[in-house]
Parts: structure tokens; C-alpha cells; sequence
């Protein structure tokens, strides 16, 4: 398969219909990426090490025995991307009226060196105002804890809350079970 020219790139995907008639036969891609080789099924997401610009190498493997062998269809196809390393999640409009407190809850996944922020929007205008952090996070299992943020005096008809996740490719934030409460 010819070699695909990338910039910047930290993640690789072949795309491929693959049949396997039997379990002893199997297909695989050999992929290389700045000198070093990975080995993955189609559509298996490949998550490089390190940023690389370049060519990438690759090429199908199968395997089969004397009676069945896997099937590969044709217009198999290469992509890759690169993560940005900062991005922005914004609530719809939540009403806030007669609330003085704004408090933002979530479970996150926080690996390595990536971070989290967290804002609030009053009634539309053009200021995000920071939301501190209430304590410290409690961990619930598996590299993840709950979290809870809250900003006193806060007074609005409408609030909407951001969140910053910073970050790589390979040590993306992740948040579950936001919640939004205006008491």
C-alpha cells in the first residue's frame, strides 16, 4: 500500500472490511511511524506516541491455512488526525434566577499533565468569570474523581458554564456526569 505523508500527526485508523471465514485465519495492518512498527485490525484506532510528521509505512498481513483464508476488500483506506490540545464545552442557557450560588459538579479523568477549567456566563454577555474549585477532588476508582466547583455571590436570569480540557493525544481529560445546580 503506498505511503501516507502526515503533519503532526498522533493518531492513525485503517479503515477496512475485512472477512474472517474461520477462526484460524485473521487479517492485520503493520503500520510504521518514525522508525517504529505497531500492529493493528481495521478500524482500530492507533494512538502514537508522540506527535510525528512524515511518511507512514503500511501494510496488510493475513494469514490462513491450506483450506480458508481472510477475505480484504478492496478501497482500504489510511487516516490520521491530530488532537488539538486545548478545547471548549458550553452548556445550553440554564435559568439562575433567584439562585446566589453556582455550583458545577463532574466526574474527570485527568491523566498525565492535562487539566480542566471550569467558567460561568451571566446572561449572555461577553465575560466568562472562573469558577474555583470547592476543596479537592475525591477519587472514585480508575483514575477518576469527582469534582466540585462553586462560585457565591452569583446572580443572573440565565448562566451558561464552559469547560477547558488541555491536553494531548495521549493524555486527553475526559468528563462524565456534568451537573449544574443554582441554589
Amino acid at each position: 500500500m503506498p505511503p501516507v505523508s502526515v503533519v503532526a500527526a498522533d493518531q492513525v485508523l485503517v479503515l477496512a472490511a475485512v472477512e474472517r471465514p474461520m477462526e484460524e485465519v485473521d487479517a492485520a495492518f503493520e503500520i510504521t511511524a518514525g522508525g517504529k512498527t505497531y500492529t493493528v485490525r481495521e478500524n482500530q484506532p492507533l494512538l502514537l506516541p508522540a506527535s510525528f510528521t512524515g511518511n507512514v509505512t503500511w501494510k496488510a498481513i493475513l494469514s490462513g491455512t491450506a483450506h480458508a483464508s481472510p477475505r480484504l476488500h478492496r478501497d482500504v483506506q489510511m487516516i490520521w488526525g491530530r488532537s488539538l490540545p486545548s478545547c471548549d464545552y458550553v452548556t445550553r442557557a440554564i435559568p439562575a434566577t433567584g439562585g446566589d450560588r453556582v455550583r458545577v459538579q463532574f466526574t474527570a479523568l485527568t491523566p498525565g499533565s492535562s487539566t480542566l477549567a471550569v467558567h460561568v456566563q451571566a446572561d449572555g454577555s461577553a465575560t466568562w468569570t472562573a469558577v474555583p474549585l470547592e476543596g479537592s477532588a475525591t477519587p472514585v476508582g480508575d483514575g477518576w474523581a469527582d469534582y466540585s466547583y462553586a462560585l457565591t455571590p452569583f446572580s443572573a436570569d440565565l448562566a451558561r458554564i464552559k469547560l477547558t480540557l488541555n491536553g494531548t493525544a495521549q493524555a486527553a481529560p475526559r468528563v462524565r456526569n456534568l451537573k449544574v445546580i443554582v441554589t
